[in-house]
Formats: C-alpha cells, structure tokens, sequence
C-alpha cells in the first residue's frame, strides 16, 4: 500500500511526461523535422523560445521528464532552457532517460534549480566514462543544487581514478548539499573513504544514501563511518547490506550511534518489524532500532537552535566587564552580535553585576532565549527575579548549585528567592525549562515547594523540570502529584531525592496512568531498581503513557532483561514511536484540511505557511469563512 502522502495531488506548477500534454513530446515534435542548415537552426531557436514561454505562461517550477532520449536536438533545446536567466525551474527530474552531456552542462549553470533527478539515467555509448563523471561534478559544484539523486550512475567504472577525484572535490566544496543519493554507483572502500572525507564539512547533509554498492567493512571504512555518525546534520542514512556476521556489523552500528543525536532513519534497521529481512534478526537489531527511536524522540522536542551563544568563563574579567558596562551598553552588545544564550557557569557576581544582568533581562526587547547560571555564586540576588517577569523570550533557565554567599558562608537559594521564581513562573508565557538541582530549600521548607508547584498550576509554557538533588522525601510526593493532574508538564528529574518504597511512591506511580503529558521520569537510583516497583509498573504498563524511565531506555540495559523489565521496556519504546509519529501525522492532516480550504477557494492568506494545528486555528480564528 502507498503512503497516503503519495496519495496528495502533485504539487501546483509541476509538468510532467505524462498525461499530455507532454514536455518531452513537445520537444520531440518541434526537433523530429529532417531539417538541416539555416532551417534547423531557426527551428531549434524556436523551440527554445517556445519552451521557455510555456514555462513561465505555466508557472513551472517543476520538470518531469521520464524515460525520454535528450539528446541531439532535445538536448540543445533543453540545455539552451536552463541556461537562460528568465528559467523558472526548480525541480528537474530526467530518471531513466538518455541525457546529452550538454544538458548536465545547462543544469550546472542554472542559478535557480535546487534539485536534481539523475536516477539511472544513461548517457551516449560513443562517450568514454570519464566525461559524464566530469560533467556530474560540474554539476555538483552549482551553488544552487541543495538535493541530488545519482542512483544507478556508475561514478567509478572510468580508466582512471581523476574523474571521481574531481566529483570528490566538488563535494567537499559545497556547503549547502541536504540530500545526496549515491545507491548502485559503484562504490568500493576505497572511493568510500574519499567520499565520507569529502562530506565531513558539510554541517547542512540530512540524506545520504549509499544503498546497493559493494564494500567490505573494515576497520579504516568503520573509523569513517564514526566520523560520520559524528555530524550534527544528518538524519537519514542508507547502508547496504554487510558481507560480515549480522552480529558484528549490529555491534559496529550501535558503537557509532552511541554518541549521535540526529539520526532518526537507518536503513535497513528503520523498516517495520515484519519487513526486515531475515538476516537482519541479531540479538541487537533491538537495540539499534531503540536509540533511533529515542532520537526521533529528541528531536521532535528539541528547542530549535539558536542564532548565537555568548560563554564567558568564570573569571575575573567576567565581573569586571558587567561591573563596568551599563544595561545599555550590554544589551547594545547582545543586540548588534546576536547573542541569544547567556552561558554563565560558576560565575561569581556582586552586587553591580546583578544589577546590570537584571535590567537587561528585564527590557522587552532583550531576544535572550537561554541563561545558564550553573554553579554561580551571587553576593546578591537583588532584583533578578522580579526584572524576570518582564521578559518575553526567555526558554530555558538553569539555576543548579546556584548559591549565595556572604560574611555567613555560602548558602542555597532561600525560600524567598524561590517564591520569586514562582511569581515568575506564574507570568512567563515563553519559559520551557526550568533546572533547580541541588537546591536543598525545596526540601527542607515545605512552602517553598507547595508554592513552586502552585505557580505550575498557572503556568502554560514549562515542559521541562529538574528538580535533582533538592532533599526531597516521600512526603512531597504527593503535592508533585497534584501539581502534575494540572500541569502538561513533559519531563520531570527526581535524581538523587530521598525517596523510597511506600505509600506515597505508590500513589504517585498510580497517578501516572491518568497523565497523558509526562513523557521522561528520573527516580532514584534506589527506586527504579526496587522490586516492588518493578511488579507495579508491570501491572499498570498497560495504561502507562511514558516514554522514558531510565534505566529502562538509557540504550543497552546493564541488567538482564526479566520477563517484567522487558515487557516495561517494550511498552516505553512502543510509547516513543508513537508521540514521535505524532506530529508529521498531524503535519499530514493539516496539509489535507489546507488543500480542501483552496479547493472550495476559500481566501486562505498566501503569506502564512500552514503546517501545525496551533497555526491552522490562528488563521481560522481570524476570520475565514469556510
């Protein structure tokens, strides 16, 4: 069955081959006359001029043309299309077709095309091979192309090795490639290493496939490969099947993954489980499709990534520079370079320094999204806190080891700076995470805590909370509990808390079959080993809605799977797949919706990309008529 996506009209300004009428036919009858001389010249023209002026009447930005012969004529025609400025084209797919080199050459020079289909396309038998892989590197190296498919075009079979080393070399100077498709091209380990060197630079590569070639996995082809798992940017890979044991090459993948964070498709591991071929069954196939899973995860609720980030060691001329700058010039600094993340760890401040940190947080216009103070120590904490509640940009704060320190010693933050914190939980609309680990007053002062998790009540923006290490006990249970019933809070740390087995732990476990919004839990270490609270969560896995407990999912688990641990486990990973196909199901339905609204030619605003629900019922509410 075809994805429902592939069910979707095709895209507006989009010709293909067929149905008529037909680019590729067009072409054909406008060059199929036996013509030669002046006459074939003045034809030629014209079918240029006229193909041109059917792609913008048409407001083409797409060409399919499948299965055609480009050459002789077709092809001048269509290179003299690409090659002219006025040429609309952003998409050209020519799969299975007979290319002229100089149709690659119009590609390579068009300054608008940003994808292109090569699929097993062929080229003149009377060309050595050494010319289209010179011609496919030229194209490479266009500035515009971001999304190439080279499937089935053999780049290594030429005389000598200069051709691929050109196509290598046109990689590596293009910085802005998000999808290369290199399945059946012929690739060996030792063109495999020159290609991964050659994209290692590439911060914006999201899809490489490498499906259908022939190599060996070595130990130099591993080391690349580790390299390459190491990018921040790719998502989607494609591997073709190991000539070694399916254990081993299991064992190999998951040591690459161990410290990736972005790959979320890893064919064959991604197929479903009944799709997998039969060699691909090892004890870790498990395992691999687990951290896939977590990352796919992770990624769909991780912030998006910031313009720029401001990290000052805790030094001396930290103090200096923000006792000596006014707020003005400060947030003159922060506005003019950027700078979105204020990263502060273990800094000393005093009274100045807080003054001037305030005023600038505090200004409407301030754009700081992040304000890490890990570990500082503040002679005061002034007005921080309440210059906070003005702020409108503000994500993610992080107070962990946070201390005051004055003629006394050095101390926690005080019930009075945390019922601050509260007032300001109670204001933000923007604040996403909130760290206060090792803030011992939350447990040692039980109004601190009651009004912390009474500010949750009101707030509508916070997902994530720690609260690690702040001498909670079993008591406090249960005003987390009831906090939690009211608030979509999506993860919550309890490390390192004096918790243990009892009453109150049972009723707040009990409590997480009726929430739908906790994703990830941190207990102690002493609780999520305990016995009976392995029984528990076995008995209620049923209704159980998380998607992470460690240790259950921190990757391979370093106890025996038991018959209870591995049913919790199993349930975890089916919680994960769920909430992360979540939102491109709901991406799907919204692009259904939007496309019913234009066909029933309702005034949708062209200027607003719809994607999300939350922007389909902004436009809706602003008026339109449906």
């Amino acid at each position: 069955m075809k994805p429902e996506s592939q069910n979707l009209p095709a895209p507006r300004g989009t010709l293909k081959s067929h149905p008529l009428p037909s680019a590729a036919a067009f072409l054909q009858k406008l060059t199929s006359e036996n013509l030669s001389g002046p006459d074939r010249e003045r034809l030629e023209k014209e079918a240029v001029d006229e193909l041109r002026s059917r792609l913008n009447r048409s407001d083409v930005t797409c060409l399919e043309l499948h299965g055609q012969q480009l050459i002789g004529p077709c092809g001048k025609v269509l290179q003299a299309s690409l090659e002219h400025a006025s040429c609309p084209l952003q998409e050209l797919d020519l799969s299975g077709s007979e290319v002229a080199l100089t149709v690659l050459h119009g590609a390579a020079k068009n300054q608008r095309l940003t994808r292109l289909k090569l699929a097993n396309v062929s080229f003149p038998s009377i060309l050595d091979p050494h010319f289209p892989v010179m011609a496919l590197a030229a194209v490479v190296a266009s500035p515009s192309l971001t999304h190439l498919d080279f499937r089935g075009v053999n780049l290594v079979n030429t005389h000598g090795s200069t051709a691929f080393q050109a196509f290598c070399s046109a990689l590596d100077q293009k910085k802005n490639l998000k999808s290369l498709e290199l399945a059946a091209t012929g690739l060996q380990e030792r063109h495999l290493c020159r290609l991964i060197d050659a994209l290692m630079a590439h911060g914006q590569l999201e899809y490489l496939g490498l499906g259908e070639n022939d190599f060996r996995w070595g130990d130099e082809v591993a080391g690349k490969f580790v390299a390459l798992f190491a990018s921040r940017s790719l998502k989607h890979l494609v591997l073709p099947r190991p000539e070694m044991t399916q254990d081993d090459f299991d064992l190999q993948i998951l040591r690459m993954l161990e410290n990736n964070t972005t790959l979320i498709v890893l064919e064959p591991y991604s197929a479903p489980a009944h799709e997998l071929p039969k060699e691909v069954s090892s004890s870790r196939v498990y395992d691999v499709r687990m951290k896939l899973a977590r990352n796919r995860f992770d990624g769909n609720r991780r912030l998006p990534a910031q313009a720029c980030a401001l990290s000052i060691s805790p030094t001396p001329p930290l103090a200096e520079c923000l006792r000596q700058m006014t707020p003005e010039g400060l947030g003159r600094v922060l506005t003019s370079q950027r700078i979105s993340r204020l990263l502060l760890q273990g800094a000393r401040f005093d009274e100045k320094s807080v003054w001037t940190l305030a005023h600038v947080l505090g200004e409407p216009a301030c754009k700081v999204t992040e304000l890490d103070l890990t570990g500082a120590e503040f002679a005061t904490m002034g007005e921080l806190f309440s210059k906070l509640k003005n702020n409108t940009s503000l994500r993610r704060l992080c107070l962990g080891g946070v201390s005051v320190v004055n003629e006394r010693g050095t101390f926690p933050l005080q019930a009075r700076h945390l019922s601050a914190i509260a007032e300001f939980l109670t204001c933000t609309r923007t604040l996403h995470t909130l760290m206060l680990g090792s803030q011992g007053t939350l447990g040692t002062d039980k109004t601190a805590l009651q009004k912390l998790m009474e500010s949750l009540q009101k707030n509508v923006s916070l997902k994530c909370l720690d609260l690690s290490a702040t001498r909670l006990s079993k008591e406090h249970l249960s005003s987390i509990s009831s906090a939690l019933q009211r608030h979509a809070l999506e993860d919550l740390n309890l490390d390192s808390n004096a918790l243990c087995w009892g009453r109150e732990l049972k009723s707040f476990l009990n409590g997480l079959a009726q929430n739908e919004s906790l994703l990830t839990l941190v207990m102690p270490e002493g609780v999520r080993k305990h016995d009976k609270v392995i029984k528990y969560l076995y008995n209620m896995r049923a209704g159980l809605h998380l998607c992470h407990f460690p240790p259950f999912t921190n990757g391979t688990p370093k106890f025996g799977l038991g018959t209870k641990r591995a049913a919790i486990r199993k349930r975890l990973i089916d919680n994960q797949q769920r909430h992360a196909e979540k939102p491109e199901t709901d991406q799907f339905r919204v692009k259904t919706v939007m496309l019913a609204l234009k066909e029933a030619h309702c005034q949708v605003p062209q200027d607003m990309r719809v994607i999300t629900a939350r922007q389909l019922i902004q436009i809706t509410s602003a008026g339109l008529r449906v």
